[in-house]
């Protein structure tokens, strides 16, 4: 199966939508007074992470800092000091974290807002600021990229309404939604177009085949996206030979399991 043939129309569709980032970054990098603040939105597992992380080592190298995960308020107050230079961005790669506390919430409020001057402030641990080396305000002249599955993936009410407050000052981008057919087709796009297997040093042919064991069982996946795709290519370059094996043990008793 040559799914760049099969899919050339959709890819064609994609390749706008993957390309938004990539611009919106580019001009973020350029002037950080002017893009202050870009969300991505969709679901798990579809190239958001790898669409920002390529753009940003494009326009923006040594000039970005990348929370991923849990973090402290402390840290995220940290963090926006550092990146607080013009032409500086701040990547928060699905940072929930950050809003199950709404002081979170408040310094991403401040860091991202349309008013001309945004000023940051930490009322408390001053001891700490002082052993860091960071002043209790600053002001803000750099960028936010914050990149969320919240809305896509069982999240809690009220994470979507502090999304939303946060919405309402930054540009928006939605990557995907969480239908399978189309997260098969970005997972054939990454590959194929996109070669996030590059490392692999998997040929076309061999690339295909992967995706076809992922379209011929795609039911009994729970929920198909980048990782599956990772973790198939990591399988296959243990075992050439038995990997089909390997993988309707290890990947499907996984997505079975988890019903």
């Amino acid at each position: 199966m040559d799914y760049k043939k099969k899919f050339a129309a959709e890819f064609k569709n994609l390749d706008i939508n993957y390309q938004l980032p990539d611009k919106f970054i580019k001009n973020m990098a350029k002037s950080t007074d002017k893009f202050r603040a870009l969300i991505l939105q969709g679901a798990p597992g579809v190239g958001k992470t790898y669409s920002v992380e390529q753009a940003l080592n494009r326009y923006a190298q040594n000039r970005f800092e990348l929370i991923n995960g849990k973090t402290t308020m402390l840290s995220l107050y940290g963090c926006l000091y550092r990146a607080s230079k013009k032409g500086h961005i701040l990547f928060l790669d699905d940072c929930d974290s950050v809003f199950s506390d709404i002081n979170g919430i408040n310094l991403l409020k401040a860091a991202m807002d349309t008013k001309p001057s945004r000023e940051i402030h930490w009322e408390s641990s001053t001891a700490m600021l002082k052993a860091l080396d960071i002043p209790s305000s600053f002001n803000f002249n750099g960028a936010v990229i914050l990149n969320t599955n919240i809305g896509y993936d069982n999240h809690r009410e009220k994470f979507i309404t502090r999304l939303s407050a946060l919405q309402d000052r930054a540009l928006t981008i939605t990557i995907s939604n969480t239908d399978s057919d189309r997260l098969f087709k970005q997972v054939c796009y990454m590959v194929l177009v996109q070669d996030m297997l590059k490392s692999y040093g998997f040929t076309s042919k061999v690339k295909n085949e992967l995706l076809e064991w992922i379209d011929v069982n795609r039911n009994r996946i729970k929920r198909i996206s980048l990782r599956t795709i990772i973790k198939l290519s990591n399988i296959y370059s243990v075992d050439k030979k038995g990997w089909q094996d390997m993988a309707e043990q290890g990947l499907l008793f996984e997505a079975d399991d988890a019903e």
